[in-house]
């Protein structure tokens, strides 16, 4: 039973470039993109009001408002804790999460617009 798990893993992890072990450690691989100015003073879908200057803040499409992630760029091993607290991007960008600006600014992809970017749920509301 074990060694047909550990095969499912590694068939359904051998797309990425990634190894396995980072890959599990890390989370999955995610294009990610960033929202700022036309949204800044807006209000979630939390309810709260957007700052764009706050780093701890995202929005993807389907994990609970108030999950946890945590954001890691591989290459630097930077990493940076955020909470889902509004919706998107859209689906048509490619992207499966959206990150402050402050946040772009932090993994330094603000000026290209997106970044290939590990994200690992750490809780759940």
């Amino acid at each position: 039973m074990t060694l047909i798990m550990v095969a499912v893993i590694l068939i359904a992890t051998s797309h990425q470039t990634a190894p396995l072990s980072e890959t599990l450690s890390l989370g999955q691989p995610v294009k990610v993109s960033f929202y700022g100015d036309g949204f800044d003073g807006r209000t979630m879908a939390n309810g709260q009001i957007f700052r764009k200057k706050d780093p701890r803040l995202s929005a993807h499409l389907t994990y609970p408002l108030g999950t946890k992630l945590r954001v890691t760029d591989v290459d630097t091993l930077m990493s940076l804790e955020v909470e889902v607290t509004d919706r998107g991007p859209r689906p048509s960008t490619g992207c499966g999460l959206d990150l402050s600006e402050a946040a772009a600014n932090y993994f330094g992809f603000r000026v290209k617009g997106h970044a290939r970017l590990f994200i690992k749920v750490i809780s759940t509301p």
